[in-house]
Parts: C-alpha cells; sequence; structure tokens
C-alpha cells in the first residue's frame, strides 16, 4: 500500500472478558461457545449495602477468620507437641 498523505490504516477488534476454570485449550478449541458465554457474563458486583448490612458482612468475615486463627494455633500446638516427644526420645528421655 502506498503512502497517502493523511491516509491511515485503523485496525477494528472485539474482545470479551469472563471469568472460567476452563483450560485455555478448551477455550480456543471451541471459540464460538465462549465467545457468546462471555459476551453474557457479568461480574459478581455487589449491590451498594447499607452501613448495617457492611457491619454485619464485616463482623461474618471477622468471625471466620478467627475461627481460622483458632484452627492454625491448634494445628500449631499440636506440631510444637510432638515435635516435643520426637526430641525427648532422641534425647533418651520418655514423655
Amino acid at each position: 500500500m502506498a503512502d497517502i498523505p493523511g491516509e491511515s490504516i485503523q485496525y477494528v477488534y472485539e474482545e470479551v472478558y469472563f471469568r472460567t476454570d476452563v483450560p485455555e485449550q478448551e477455550i480456543r478449541d471451541n471459540a464460538d461457545k465462549y465467545w457468546d458465554i462471555a459476551a453474557e457474563w457479568e461480574p459478581d458486583v455487589p449491590v451498594s449495602m447499607s452501613q448495617e448490612q457492611r457491619i454485619n458482612n464485616l463482623e461474618i468475615q471477622l468471625k471466620d477468620a478467627n475461627a481460622a486463627l483458632v484452627e492454625t494455633q491448634m494445628n500449631n500446638d499440636m506440631a510444637i507437641a510432638e515435635l516435643t516427644m520426637i526430641m525427648a526420645t532422641m534425647m533418651g528421655g520418655g514423655v
């Protein structure tokens, strides 16, 4: 193509976005199918929450985090106890 002053080349493309756990090759092999899925996909956008709803949501998250922390602490305590018994056995003592 000859360069013509004032003329430009324009490229137009379409793209879609969606989240999935489907392997990339599956999507490439079935591009039309996944194009249709992606065209209809809408992200989970939280609806505007009231202050009370936000507080309740945060309280639930805090409760879950505390439960996970307690479980982790218990696992750590059990691991320390087991290591203590192993060390005592290795040093010739008994527990």
